[in-house]
């Protein structure tokens, strides 16, 4: 539970802290239903931020910020985005993080595990990403981002492709321990957009779906217009400001290709990494069969 004893407490430390100070008392006088989303890096949820934050923007204009951390319009709850202590590389640390939210709602999305493990390669070797700078505190085996190649990550024991299946396990297997949840599913969206960013706004908030605003926050966030935003540095985020505009695979929005993780692996490496997906949830197995 939010209380101001605790904001006090242990929010006080860094000026970017202070922004949360404001909006957790904001959210407290208010009475604010919060929202927790969590992904694996790399599953979509870009996408899917962008997508609601410009959708609740064309419903209620400056309702929003830019990562829908604090909104200010009754109806609009605060979401919370989580990448599900993905970066400690600890199943205690994890299973702990579930523990704290039993009472909580939450969104989990989840993208096929091959296709996500291509993505956060490259965001390891080609972007900035924390878990490269904390996984020295565990005193793990050096490793130099600008050489390791796809198949040396693959089999690595905290960054490689079963290390993404074990955190998507253990979120899928909460999901029925909370308050409220939804699962949602990165091939599913591609497929049918409309239906599946409504039923994400229908799980958020009560409020009737403005099918006009909808209908124009899909357009606006298409894959292809975000990518061609990043090229063109038209966003004010550093996360999505393209590390090297020659270099496709140094874009934030990549390719979003599904199944497009063949392209870049051998035939052996095509056979380990769908081997192993035997080790994921049946009921997500079924999802990527």
């Amino acid at each position: 539970m939010i209380t101001l004893k605790n904001i006090l407490k242990y929010k006080l430390k860094r000026n970017y802290q202070r922004l949360r100070v404001f909006r957790d008392l904001i959210n407290i006088y208010n009475n604010k239903k919060i929202i927790y989303f969590v992904s694996f890096p790399k599953s979509g949820r870009t996408w899917v931020r962008y997508f609601l934050n410009y959708y609740f923007f064309i419903c209620n204009p400056l309702s929003v910020t830019s990562r829908n951390d604090m909104s200010y319009y009754k109806n609009i709850p605060i979401i919370i985005y989580k990448h599900g202590k993905y970066k400690n590389l600890n199943v205690t640390k994890i299973k702990n993080d579930i523990q704290c939210m039993k009472n909580k709602q939450v969104i989990f999305m989840i993208r096929d595990p091959r296709d996500t493990f291509i993505s956060y390669y490259f965001q390891l070797t080609k972007r900035y990403d924390p878990a490269k700078r904390i996984y020295k505190a565990f005193d793990l085996p050096y490793i130099d981002w600008e050489k390791i190649t796809i198949g040396e990550l693959m089999v690595h024991p905290y960054f490689g492709i079963n290390w993404i299946i074990q955190h998507m396990n253990l979120w899928f297997d909460a999901l029925n321990s909370f308050k409220r949840s939804h699962l949602v599913q990165y091939e599913k969206i591609q497929l049918n957009p409309k239906k599946e960013f409504s039923d994400i706004i229908n799980f958020i908030t009560p409020m009737k779906i403005n099918q006009i605003a909808i209908e124009k926050a899909i357009i606006e966030t298409h894959f292809n217009k975000m990518k061609a935003n990043e090229k063109n540095k038209l966003y004010s985020e550093d996360q999505l400001i393209a590390q090297n505009c020659k270099d496709e695979d140094s874009f934030k929005v990549r390719r979003g290709k599904v199944g497009g993780y063949k392209d870049y692996l051998s035939e052996d490496e095509i056979n380990y990494i769908d081997t192993a997906m035997d080790g994921l949830h049946p009921d997500l197995k079924k999802r990527y069969s």
